[in-house]
């Protein structure tokens, strides 16, 4: 069995989360490296079942269907390998790239589906379901995402980096992101977001995100309530500076933008970074 749960102290590199057992991967060596990071050891119990199921599943096509699809995919299909991108760099993706999807056929949608699996493997949905809460399939995509960023970075063939925004107020608002979850993966991710949002972009965050923003990179934060909610489009409950005294001294006045807003029925802490 290639993943394993085990009781130790994490944190779920996307969301900043903490959590008291992780699913590690068994590498060479008997060295293990962490896949995910849980709230308990039947959630991570839950995200290996997942993690087999999404393994093992399978199409069982005719022969003449396998050749439509053959022949739709050569037809249609778009795929990563199809943009010629030079390694490392950051390429635009348009939305009609997502617009055909055939089952059974691993195109462009999966490609970054996986991705994004990746970047949120460890947020439960309930019913023993991880990832992305609006983005559920590969046939989601691009889910109302209008900037549509992507870029390989290592020696295999395949994308390791995706970012889906959309624009707000005249600006752009970083949506979702996908990754292969290794470190130059993950460092392009917080690079690439640190660069947006100091390029005018903006982005709700909180958590370990937010904390990195605002004291590695030094990303301005809104911090007026009129403002924010002329930016997002709706309402918030300010609060104002971060009610946790250790992180109020820290990040100081220029950071007294915080605020409760309800997403997906429950209330989340944010603070709006960018828009500058």
């Amino acid at each position: 069995m290639p993943w394993k749960a085990i009781k130790r102290d994490c944190v779920q590199k996307t969301t900043g989360k903490k959590g008291t057992h992780a699913v590690v991967k068994k590498k060479r060596g008997g060295k293990t490296e962490q896949e995910s990071c849980h709230d308990n050891e039947k959630s991570a119990n839950s995200a290996i079942r997942a993690r087999h199921a999404n393994e093992s599943r399978v199409y069982a096509l005719t022969e003449l269907e396998l050749r439509n699809l053959i022949r739709k995919s050569i037809i249609s299909e778009k795929k990563w390998a199809d943009f010629n991108a030079p390694k490392g760099e950051t390429i635009s993706l348009s939305v009609s790239d997502f617009d055909d999807n055939t089952p059974s056929v691993r195109d462009l949608d999966d490609e970054i589906f996986d991705l994004i699996q990746n970047a949120y493997n460890d947020v439960p949905l309930g019913n023993d379901e991880f990832g992305h809460a609006k983005v559920r399939s590969p046939e989601s995509l691009p889910a109302g995402y209008t900037v549509l960023q992507a870029a390989d970075l290592d020696s295999d063939p395949d994308p390791d980096y995706f970012r889906g925004s959309k624009m707000k107020s005249g600006r752009v608002k970083l949506g979702i992101v996908g990754h292969d979850g290794s470190d130059i993966a993950i460092q392009k991710y917080l690079d690439e977001t640190a660069e947006q949002l100091k390029s005018g972009g903006m982005a709700e965050m909180s958590g370990a995100i937010a904390h990195v923003m605002i004291t590695r990179h030094g990303v301005s934060a809104v911090t007026d309530q009129a403002t924010v909610e002329s930016l997002l489009g709706k309402r918030v409950e300010w609060v104002g500076l971060h009610p946790d005294e250790k992180y109020a001294s820290r990040y100081g006045p220029a950071y007294k933008g915080w605020y409760n807003r309800t997403i997906g029925g429950g209330k989340h802490m944010k603070i709006l970074l960018g828009a500058v």
